[in-house]
């Protein structure tokens, strides 16, 4: 498939896709030296030629571990000398010092590490302030910098992400005599400030290519203070000050979208070391309220999926001056507080996101929807400014259009707007030949804001769409779904998401890869959500060469956001865009794809027909004394004999419960999910010993004979061992419906040679037992190996009494408390030791075996 090259509709938007291989052609030949780096592997190696990394210098750098020795002295960027001995004097002249951040999760972030810096670890007389999103917007403001400055007698004002365009308010601060230090990082205006320093990389002469060229505001403000702390405290301490930092800059870096190269590469690996250690108090209770566990790896995408967005609320809600206590605070009942506060915020956050979605998209279709028009353009008085920003990019993976959003604001005679666009439309260039409609704008190319009067609004719209068609036509407003490589289903496995890892953080410039399975087949599917939005697949290979051991025979596959019950057509087959990640969630396939696109390639001859749960029959009701499963079998087999159509499910009603036998069923874990589709609630799948391979079945689903509960349906995946574990799952199950696989078997043997079948359990009784500091009971034994308890005994007797080969002597004083079973009950004092707890524990295997074998064949 080559650059450019027309797909197939996608079916997660509404137009044509177009994938492309970043980098080129597939089939471009890679430089040895790459190969080399990757010990040959071609999709590493890949990898790295669609990043733009080419040299041997380059792939040395990139793969090389982080190291802090690595990182480059802030006196590289123009005016930072300056601004360290401006501040130095400061400090030693007590003068007070205002941090002025943005209010975004950059200036929050920036903001923190200038005041831990300068009030925890210089003991600096310091104070901060951030402008309120609503009221005051981006930027310095005057009359908040005359207040300040009057009421707190400031003689030096710091700005972090900020500042840079702000060549009035700095003019104002130089005549009250107070000195300005710009730190930022966006693109210069045509004047610069009259600060003391203006430290932005922007101002490198080699932007482009330095290594420092694409830091963020809290990268520029970590750099200045890792640079103060070492020329102000001992090497250890300002060592142990500075690496503290790093968890704050990485989720700066990451939370801003900066390319995730050179410098801020380095400064986010250190930063997720840092982060990993769990140090930060107000973190550590966000992640907890996020559902996060304590043992899980922490890395860029638990920054910009659970970290980030938390903070971006706390400024989008309300005003984000507590975002800077969260994250410095050393009282860990305030962390607490803060980290509730910001939960509530991003549920709230998230609900309001909701609603103006539905609410931008009806406005969207009243006015005549994208029919001849090149961008949406939607304005209410109703919107809050906070969200806007977040439901244009949800517009634009909908409708690939550049997106305004505007906030009517009446009582001030002007409409705000936050806009996003698509790569063919550069927002700022296109925007500053509208720039007579505007009371102030900033941005780039994908973002940016705005204000005009209110009065102006309808002949801006009209110019803007005149524009947008003027510059836009269909070719460009495709989606485009950008390929790294092409891998085989063997590829699928944890050792490759492994390699993979060496190429992280992933973030810009370096996107988490994007890989394209092709010839894939629907083995089963599901709705997920609270509405149903999402869906999960299990994949398998439309062609495969046979059995490969230790190979995936399906892989779980997540598609978000894809429409209420949405789902894939089972008589097609696909070619699967994705990325390729661990599946940590305990349960399906170790591997997991969280797919991007979806492609057509035609459909399966002879394709998958929809399961059917059973086949009606009309049922006859058995003698009420009639409580052996003897009898079920007997009226389940009738049936089936006497079926001409050769059905797989025949039914029979017992004591009120109907039994559905799905013994013969071909692949019955597939079955069970598409059952679970329609009978999920109320239904209960018993097994024990190993878990199923089942896929989409929830943890809280499988029941053993110690957690028996009542249910609607029951799934007998495993068979009781005997007839009175049977009973009595039955009756603590009150179920209506049985459903009869015993499908366990088709894998585990029912029968195993007795040394096999005692090294397994000496095996498994030693790994129990040393995990269980309190011991276990003897019916917890018992279930974890899906035996019965005097099977257990038995066990325990000959492990004791037979050849030392088999190891620990579980008859001592200390198992017998362990186990909390009456062990020495198992009288074996009659018979000689020397064969009768072998020929006692053969009889009991047979008994049980007998008794599953008669049911499941």
């Amino acid at each position: 498939m080559e650059k450019g090259v027309q797909m197939a509709q996608a079916l997660l938007t509404d137009k044509p896709s177009i994938w492309q291989y970043r980098g080129g052609s597939p089939d471009v030949d890679l430089p040895d030296f790459l190969l080399e780096a990757t010990q040959g592997q071609q999709v590493l190696a890949r990898l790295l030629y669609n990043r733009g990394i080419q040299s041997p210098e380059e792939v040395a750098v990139f793969l090389k571990p982080a190291d802090p020795a690595d990182i480059r002295p802030v006196e590289e960027l123009p005016d930072a000398e300056i601004a360290l001995e401006r501040i130095g004097k400061a400090l030693d002249s007590g003068e007070h010092i205002l941090i002025y951040g943005d209010f975004d999760v950059d200036g929050i972030t920036g903001t923190s590490i200038f005041y831990e810096t300068l009030h925890h670890r210089l003991k600096a007389n310091v104070s901060f302030y951030i402008p309120d999103r609503a009221s005051e917007g981006h930027g310095l403001h005057a009359s908040a910098l005359l207040r300040l400055t009057s009421s707190r007698q400031v003689k030096l004002v710091i700005t972090t992400d900020t500042g840079i365009s702000n060549f009035n308010e700095v003019s104002l601060l130089n005549g009250l005599n107070v000195d300005t230090i710009v730190t930022d990082h966006h693109e210069l205006p045509e004047h610069l400030p009259f600060a003391v320093a203006n430290v932005n990389p922007q101002c490198l002469e080699d932007v482009e290519t330095h290594r420092l060229g694409h830091l963020s505001g809290a990268g520029v403000a970590y750099k200045l203070c890792d640079a103060l702390l070492k020329r102000r405290l001992p090497a250890q301490d300002a060592q142990e000050a500075s690496d503290a930092l790093l968890d704050i800059c990485a989720i700066g870096l990451v939370a801003d979208m900066v390319p995730l190269l050179a410098e801020n590469r380095l400064l986010v690996q250190l930063g997720l070391q840092q982060l990993n250690k769990r140090q930060r108090l107000g973190i550590n209770c966000l992640l907890k309220n996020a559902g996060v566990g304590e043992d899980a790896i922490l890395n860029a995408e638990s920054i910009g999926f659970t970290i980030g967005p938390r903070l971006n609320a706390l400024g989008r809600l309300q005003n984000a001056t507590e975002g800077v206590e969260f994250l410095t605070t050393i009282d860990a009942s305030r962390a607490a507080e803060l980290a509730s506060l910001l939960e509530g915020l991003n549920r709230q956050r998230q609900e309001l996101c909701d609603k103006t979605f539905i609410e931008a998209e009806q406005h969207l279709q009243a006015s005549g929807g994208t029919e001849g028009r090149k961008a949406i353009i939607l304005a209410s008085p109703d919107w809050n400014p906070g969200v806007i920003g977040i439901v244009a990019s949800r517009l634009i993976e909908k409708y690939k259009l550049p997106t305004f959003m505007m906030v009517v604001e009446e009582a001030e005679n002007k409409v705000r707007c936050s806009a996003r666009s698509i790569s063919g439309f550069h927002l700022t260039e296109h925007l500053e030949k509208l720039s007579p409609y505007f009371l102030h704008m900033g941005g780039h190319a994908g973002a940016a804001g705005f204000a005009l009067p209110l009065e102006k609004l309808k002949n801006f719209k009209e110019d803007l769409w005149k524009l947008a068609t003027e510059t836009l036509d269909d070719e460009m407003t495709r989606p485009v779904i950008e390929v790294d490589a092409k891998v085989g289903f063997d590829s699928l496995h944890v050792g490759f998401v492994d390699a993979l890892e060496s190429l992280a953080p992933y973030g810009m410039r370096n996107p988490s890869p994007i890989f394209v399975l092709e010839d894939m087949k629907v083995a089963s599917q599901r709705s997920l959500g609270a509405t149903a939005n999402h869906l999960k697949v299990m994949f398998e290979p439309a062609e495969r060469q046979g059995f490969v051991k230790g190979q995936l025979q399906s892989v779980e596959a997540l598609l978000w956001k894809c429409g209420v019950n949405f789902k894939l057509d089972a008589n097609k087959r696909y070619h699967v865009a994705c990325t390729i990640e661990k599946n940590t969630y305990g349960m399906g396939t170790p591997v997991r794809l969280t797919i991007k696109d979806l492609k057509v390639v035609g459909a399966v001859e002879g394709g998958m027909r929809p399961a059917v749960v059973h086949e009606t029959h009309e049922p006859q009701t058995l003698p009420a004394q009639a409580s052996q499963i003897t009898s079920i079998l007997d009226k389940l087999d009738a049936v089936v004999s006497s079926s001409s159509s050769g059905r797989r499910s025949s039914v029979a009603v017992l004591n009120e419960a109907t039994w559905v036998d799905h013994r013969k069923r071909q692949n019955p874990a597939e079955f069970i999910s598409q059952l679970l589709m329609s009978e999920k609630q109320g239904t209960l799948i018993y097994n024990e010993g190993k878990t199923p391979p089942i896929p989409f079945v929830e943890t809280s689903q499988y029941v053993t004979r110690q957690n028996a509960k009542p249910c609607e349906s029951l799934i007998l995946w495993d068979i009781p061992p005997s007839q009175a574990l049977l009973d009595a799952l039955l009756h603590a199950s009150h179920a209506k419906q049985i459903h009869l696989f015993g499908a366990k078997y088709q894998d585990v043997a029912l029968e195993m040679p007795l040394a096999t079948f005692l090294k397994a359990m000496n095996q498994g009784l030693q790994m129990l037992l040393s995990k269980a500091s309190e011991g276990l009971p003897l019916e917890t034994l018992a279930s974890r190996f899906a035996t019965t308890e005097e099977i257990v005994l038995a066990s325990l007797a000959v492990l004791n009494l037979q050849s030392p080969s088999f190891g620990t002597h579980f008859l001592n004083e200390k198992i017998h408390v362990r186990l909390l079973a009456p062990v020495a009950e198992l009288d074996l004092t009659r018979v000689n030791v020397n064969d009768a707890p072998i020929l006692l524990l053969e009889r009991l295997r047979q008994a049980s075996t007998m008794f599953r074998q008669n049911i499941v064949f």
